[in-house]
């Protein structure tokens, strides 16, 4: 005997609403964490922790380590796309801590500005760790006279940058570490980015 049809027909429906499910919550773990927006560091206590400083000369980065911490109404931009995501620091370009976008990829990226006499050419790398984004860049510096970029891959006096984002269950609480590391030294300190563009003024992903 052979089951009614009605049988059949809540024996679909209840596959396709598990597919469904499966399909969601699938497509839920793939989405990479949007990090776009503005943050302000609030300078609160526990907002800022130093890590690691290993000075190399005197000092080291000591400055900047002190600059970090004791910023009031420091903001970040984040812009991300689905192909790149850059940060954009107090000063903008003129800020040391810029770098050219970091493409989502996977794949390094290769920038070179012309400065003139000289060059500065980045490199830069991003990957992602479940929900957690690692941007890689590392920074030199030549003149036109001695070499071409192509031709510099390390340099004793080259800066190398990390970043690394991760955020809250809400989104509305950003973590950053970064880490510095050239011949002055290697510092790295973790900051807490409060969202500043709360009001729904966010920019769109596209």
């Amino acid at each position: 005997m052979k089951p009614p049809r009605r049988h059949w027909a809540r024996l679909h429906l209840g596959l396709a609403v598990a597919l469904a499910v499966l399909t969601a919550q699938a497509s839920a773990q793939q989405a990479p964490t949007d990090f776009g927006g503005t943050w302000t560091y609030d300078a609160s206590s526990g907002a800022f922790v130093l890590l690691r400083d290993v000075p190399r000369v005197f000092n080291g980065w000591g400055g900047q380590v002190r600059r970090a911490r004791e910023a009031a109404g420091y903001t970040i931009v984040i812009g991300q796309t689905i192909e790149a995501v850059s940060i954009v620091f107090h000063g903008g370009a003129a800020n040391f801590l810029s770098r050219p976008p970091f493409l989502l990829n996977g794949e390094s990226h290769t920038t070179v500005q012309n400065r003139g006499d000289w060059w500065t050419k980045f490199t830069t790398q991003a990957s992602w760790n479940n929900q957690r984004l690692t941007l890689r860049a590392r920074s030199l510096n030549g003149w036109w006279r001695d070499s071409a970029p192509a031709e510099v891959t390390t340099q004793e006096a080259q800066t190398d940058t990390v970043f690394e984002l991760a955020l809250d269950p809400g989104g509305t609480k950003l973590t950053m570490t970064t880490t510095l590391s050239d011949e002055k030294g290697e510092a790295q300190y973790r900051q807490v980015f409060s969202r500043a563009d709360t009001d729904g003024s966010r920019p769109v992903r596209r």
